[in-house]
């Protein structure tokens, strides 16, 4: 499949971000050749709270793990807009920028999708890209049914790693060292220990 000119949406906790990320963002760039990945760090989840780290040193440490890769970008989009993190208010506030968004979800993501706020406006804004992950079968629903059309499934790598994972095996402290980039790695010595 090919999204040349297309602009993909990677948002996440990021709480660390971990190698799955990177190598997810790396598989999305060469499996799909969009123009722009955006990976968009959530400044204050619904659905959850961050703890442990400040989100503007999150937000840093999200902009070096992912600043090496050609045509990833971080974007402040959640920073700027502060309060609680919607998804339709991101996808919005991008649309006014770009004109064709895909929005990257795992298939958790997607089970859950219909009781997101709003779930109808983010399918008028966006198309969405769904990705396998460990644990979680596809399971239709009755607003897959109606926007067959606006979903993408991909069959990408599994990748068994959380920043949950990571987080328990830094509070046990264990070294995480091979489940971070290097940068991450650094910038989590330095804030978390």
């Amino acid at each position: 499949m090919n999204l040349k000119n297309k602009v993909l949406i990677y948002g996440g906790s990021f709480n660390p971000p971990t190698i799955a990320h990177v190598i997810m963002a790396k598989y999305l760039m060469n499996e799909l050749e969009p123009k722009e990945l955006l990976v968009v760090p959530t400044y204050d989840p619904p659905h959850k709270k961050d703890g442990g780290i400040n989100v503007y040193e999150k937000f840093d440490m999200v902009k070096e793990t992912f600043e090496e890769i050609p045509g990833v970008h971080v974007t402040d989009v959640e920073y700027k807009m502060k309060g609680i993190s919607y998804t339709y208010k991101t996808v919005e506030t991008l649309r006014e920028k770009y004109d064709e968004l895909y929005l990257v979800m795992g298939m958790d993501s997607f089970l859950s999708f219909p009781k997101w706020v709003k779930p109808e406006r983010i399918l008028e804004l966006v198309n969405i890209i769904v990705l396998k992950r460990g644990g979680y079968e596809f399971k239709s629903n009755e607003l897959y049914e109606k926007n067959k059309n606006k979903f993408i499934f991909l069959n990408n790598p599994l990748l068994e790693m959380s920043s949950t994972f990571v987080r328990e095996q830094i509070h046990a402290e264990k070294d995480v060292r091979f489940f971070v980039t290097d940068k991450t790695y650094d910038y989590i010595n330095e804030i978390l220990r």
